[in-house]
């Protein structure tokens, strides 16, 4: 998929679990959504002309520069594991080892910095638990085009995918986001309009989105337009 329907569908996800934590956990709900926008990019570091910031004065090659650093030290990984790299689109950086592994890197430098400088505070874990939600979203969400990808390798090959075919007229990644936002505003009313009870509000947005991403996987399956 396009980045933007990654973002868009992860963070419509993502969305309808935060609500019921609205608005007592505001910078919770903020630091989870916001790791899970960067996290919805980070697989596609394998494609070399990526752009984790579109449209926003960005530091000259800094996608270039982390999809190098990454690179490396996943490769790195893989190696110490004795298994093959591969550094191609949905190739290792399209798994959950993979995802694993540049998590690791990212969150561990991360800690590091924020407790040389002084600035650590546990908070700071939802941003990360949201990044490596990201990526999983991102994995899940591959598997509803017709390129599909093999999340669980080495360990199994199987290749999930689906019919759809983005940049060819087929908007059903659109059409699934906007059915997410919608299911998160309607989410919204029930807690803050009808004051729902929290725990309930947590099964209702779980099995809201369950339900929501099995109906999203079988229309998936209809062959799209395109090649």
């Amino acid at each position: 998929m396009l980045g933007r329907n990654h973002v868009v569908l992860t963070l419509g996800s993502a969305s309808l679990l935060a609500i019921p934590y609205l608005p007592g956990s505001l910078q919770t709900v903020a630091l989870v959504l916001g790791g899970a926008w960067i996290g919805a990019y980070l697989p596609d570091l394998d494609t070399p002309n990526m752009k984790i910031v579109k449209g926003v004065v960005a530091v000259p090659f800094a996608s270039q520069i982390v999809r190098s650093i990454l690179f490396t030290i996943v490769h790195i990984g893989y190696i110490c594991l004795f298994q093959k790299f591969d550094p191609n689109h949905r190739g290792s950086l399209h798994t959950l080892l993979g995802i694993a592994m540049y998590s690791a890197v990212i969150c561990g430098a991360g800690y590091a910095v924020l407790r040389y400088t002084g600035y650590w505070d546990p908070v700071v874990l939802w941003f990360f638990a949201g990044l490596v939600g990201g990526g999983v979203m991102h994995l899940i969400e591959d598997s509803c085009t017709r390129w599909g990808v093999q999340p669980f390798l080495p360990l199994w090959g199987h290749k999930f995918k689906g019919g759809i075919t983005t940049g060819s007229g087929d908007f059903r990644p659109e059409v699934y986001g906007s059915v997410l936002f919608a299911l998160a505003g309607c989410l919204l009313y029930l807690n803050l309009g009808l004051g729902m009870i929290q725990q309930n509000l947590i099964g209702i947005s779980v099995i809201t989105l369950l339900t929501a991403w099995s109906v999203f996987f079988i229309i998936s399956k209809i062959p799209g337009r395109g090649k």
